[in-house]
């Protein structure tokens, strides 16, 4: 099995991948062993990626409590049974307004030890985890799945977008030389939100969530998550780095939706913004919200969805996500669907501070 490096024509050239470059496999791996891990092997998985500042205490949420799956996990181990690489494919489930579903897996903490890079010990694992998975997967454009699904040749499900509203997009300057000018910006950014978002409706309200207490259907044509309330909760509420904040919007005291946020710096993460109506009074309220916290700008990354008649402003890219064996047909995947590694990364000194 041999394939170009050349063919990863999404990656950046800054980006140092975790994974090696497509190579032959060789004799090379006769000293490494590849099998399917146990619970018995998550303690040796948080440990391999301690060694890239990622706090333990996850392998049993992520891999084993997910409502829509026990996740697959694959390892390489050397001579002396330390975990070297791992491959892990978490299942996901989709659906349509019409009643169509089918599960498929994201392939996710693609992960092999610096010193064993550009060896054929991935290709390896790859090698052995395609004799067992069959069926649909799929990919986001995030550094190691990037490479893995372009090395693997997978079809394009669609472009992987970034939007961005301006919520006080002065905070930015905080701190800088330009400092003089957030204030005109900070105007210019209410203006703005005045112009998309109308004046929220006196029934509409926004309150914290502490537990999902139900589902949310979504009736829409497109392929998208299942959002039942196990899932919610476990996604979000119940993340063991505890980072994100999720709110319900009610009108007149009826649930119409749901927002998550998280927050990095002065920019606002929205991982999912679902409503059955009032959009706008809905993303007002939250905008509002924002601005009280000093948020400068609110973005979200997703596949399929078009939010430019909200105000969010599309920024430029070029990177696609991919897949193979899915359903042809319009599909939206959104952070509510993935699990990226930066979502539940932060250095152990990070969740001391926390703790403390």
């Amino acid at each position: 099995m041999e394939v170009s490096i050349e063919r990863m024509r999404h990656g950046t050239a800054t980006d140092t991948p975790s994974v090696e470059p497509c190579t032959t496999i060789g004799e090379r791996l006769a000293d490494f062993s590849f099998r399917e891990a146990t619970e018995q092997d998550f303690r040796g998985i948080e440990m391999l990626f301690e060694r890239r500042g990622i706090a333990p205490g996850w392998t049993v949420w992520k891999y084993l409590e997910n409502p829509d799956g026990v996740a697959r996990v694959f390892i390489a181990a050397d001579p002396r049974k330390t975990i070297v690489a791992t491959l892990v494919h978490m299942p996901r489930r989709f659906t349509t307004a019409d009643g169509r579903s089918i599960t498929a897996s994201q392939v996710v903490d693609i992960y092999i030890i610096p010193e064993l890079r550009s060896r054929g010990v991935f290709l390896g694992l790859l090698d052995f985890a395609d004799r067992i998975i069959d069926g649909a997967r799929f990919g986001v454009p995030y550094q190691n799945a990037a490479i893995f699904g372009l090395c693997r040749d997978w079809e394009v499900l669609g472009s992987y977008q970034r939007w961005r509203f301006p919520v006080a997009i002065g905070n930015r300057l905080a701190g800088s030389a330009l400092a003089f000018f957030a204030p005109l910006l900070n105007g210019l950014s209410q203006i703005y939100k005045v112009a998309f978002l109308p004046l929220v409706p006196r029934k509409l309200k926004m309150k914290r969530i502490t537990r999902f207490g139900r589902s949310f259907e979504l009736d829409i044509k497109a392929w998208h998550g299942v959002r039942s309330m196990d899932y919610l909760n476990w996604r979000f509420i119940d993340h063991p780095m505890g980072q994100y904040r999720a709110y319900e919007f009610f009108d007149d005291g009826e649930s119409v939706g749901y927002c998550v946020l998280t927050r990095k710096a002065a920019h606002g993460v929205l991982s999912d913004f679902v409503t059955t109506r009032h959009s706008r009074g809905c993303l007002r309220l939250l905008v509002d919200h924002c601005w009280s916290e000093g948020i400068a700008q609110l973005g979200i990354r997703a596949t399929g969805l078009s939010l430019g008649k909200l105000g969010f402003i599309r920024r430029p890219t070029n990177h696609d996500c991919t897949a193979v064996g899915l359903p042809e047909g319009h599909w939206i995947i959104t952070p509510c669907d993935i699990h990226r590694r930066v979502l539940w990364l932060t250095s152990l000194q990070d969740r001391g501070q926390r703790e403390r």
